[in-house]
């Protein structure tokens, strides 16, 4: 499937998904969403059946982020405080953190149900940009000519204006550009290190918070580097997640077992084995290995987490005479990496859009 558009929004994460429902807010404006995931759209945003988060899964509005917020309430989500004394492990406790309530994929599914079905499509990932082509179905003025962008089923989209809502480094890796973009532009590119991508994440459902009066974390090597309290408002469900790093010799289950042992080994050290009893008796559990994710990470077996970005300009400036944009999280200059930063940037390409 193809055709000629306004604007083309390669990427369904949330980025993507804000620009068209602020498009779609607008109203005149013929344009389309293209993910390449096949079943699914949000990009790092997903959940469990449950609501429990499989991906990006804090706000932080006592810092000073207001548009992931403000999209939240109005799109009829709570946000709830991170419950206090979590997450314990390696890292700090943090204040200020809010979660969704739901989960962020929430934010998803709100959007793209307010979206009408020809607008987003999924399977289609943008393999070749291509400046200044000819577009035979644009008759009536032959001489104009639109961005192409081919995809890998042999679909050709044209459009006025094509925003990039992909991580940086994945379209480094993953889309040929005609012509090349500045070499600068492609090192930017490369050097930004998709936030997390190298994350996986393990949670574990309960039938009831147990770990009360302890607290969680870690007691031993492995894969897991950090552990929270995952559940929901009111303990509506109730989870335990790991942040871990992908072991690739170890299938889900026995991946889950290494860091349940991680986890029972804190509670030996505090003497309570019964509690870690309780931690085995898990509902059920679910494994997140956002490495092996094609369009998310370049390295599907990570040693380490890349630091956190942080802005970075030469991201987020148009090419092409402003007919190429580029969004995704990492391209926002004030949250970039994170879910604010996601929304951040795209209200930014949607302002270039009005010039």
């Amino acid at each position: 499937m193809a055709g000629v558009y306004d604007v083309v929004i390669v990427g369904g994460g949330l980025c993507g998904l804000m620009l068209a429902r602020l498009l779609e807010q607008q109203g005149g404006v013929n344009y389309v969403v293209l993910e390449a995931h096949e079943e699914r759209f949000g990009g790092r945003l997903w959940n469990t059946p449950e609501g429990l988060d499989l991906g990006a899964a804090w706000l932080w509005p006592q810092f000073g982020q207001t548009h992931a917020p403000a999209l939240s309430t109005s799109l009829g989500l709570e946000l709830f405080p991170q419950p206090p004394g979590e997450p314990k492990g390696f890292a700090p406790p943090e204040p200020g953190r809010f979660r969704v309530e739901g989960g962020t994929y929430g934010l998803v599914e709100r959007i793209v149900a307010g979206l009408p079905a020809e607008r987003v499509r999924k399977g289609c990932p943008v393999t070749c940009v291509r400046r200044d082509a000819a577009c035979p179905a644009a008759a009536a003025d032959a001489d104009k000519t639109y961005v192409a962008l081919e995809s890998s089923d042999g679909g050709v989209f044209h459009a006025e204006r094509v925003v990039l809502a992909v991580p940086p480094e994945m379209l480094a890796a993953k889309v040929e550009f005609e012509p090349a973009l500045p070499q600068a532009r492609m090192r930017a590119m490369r050097n930004a290190k998709t936030w997390m991508a190298g994350v996986t994440k393990v949670v574990l459902a309960y039938e009831a918070r147990f770990w009360e009066d302890l607290g969680l974390g870690l007691g031993a090597a492995g894969p897991a580097f950090q552990v929270y309290d995952a559940s929901s408002k009111d303990d509506g469900v109730v989870g335990i997640t790991f942040f871990a790093f992908n072991e690739e010799d170890l299938d889900d289950d026995e991946f889950v077992g290494r860091c349940l042992s991680q986890l029972n080994a804190y509670f030996d050290l505090r003497g309570d084995d019964g509690l870690a009893k309780r931690a085995s008796a898990f509902k059920t559990a679910f494994v997140q290995r956002w490495s092996k994710e094609p369009w998310i990470s370049a390295d599907p077996n990570p040693s380490k987490i890349h630091p956190h970005p942080h802005p970075v300009p030469a991201l987020s400036r148009p090419e092409w005479d402003g007919r190429l944009l580029f969004a995704a999280t990492e391209t926002d200059l004030q949250d970039p990496g994170l879910v604010e930063g996601a929304v951040g940037a795209a209200l930014r390409a949607f302002k270039e859009l009005q010039g």
